[in-house]
């Protein structure tokens, strides 16, 4: 998403183990996609809060939990 939004190349990747199909979107298309599917705009929108909430609480955790802390944490979840 990242890189969608900055136009960046990215530096992850994916390893498949069974044939595959990839889609890509490019930014010039995606509002288009928007318009024509509304509730896709709603559903990345969703995605996209999601993705925020549990950076900020990744973030909060490291600077305010101890190790002890966030690995207690990691294994309630």
């Amino acid at each position: 998403m990242y890189n969608l939004i900055s136009q960046t190349t990215g530096n992850l990747f994916i390893e498949v183990l069974a044939e595959t199909e990839v889609a890509m979107l490019l930014k010039e298309n995606q509002e288009q996609f928007y318009i024509k599917i509304p509730k896709l705009e709603r559903f990345i929108r969703i995605l996209t809060e999601n993705s925020l909430v549990a950076n900020q609480e990744r973030l909060m955790d490291n600077l305010s939990l101890s190790v002890k802390e966030r690995v207690e944490k990691f294994c309630r979840k």
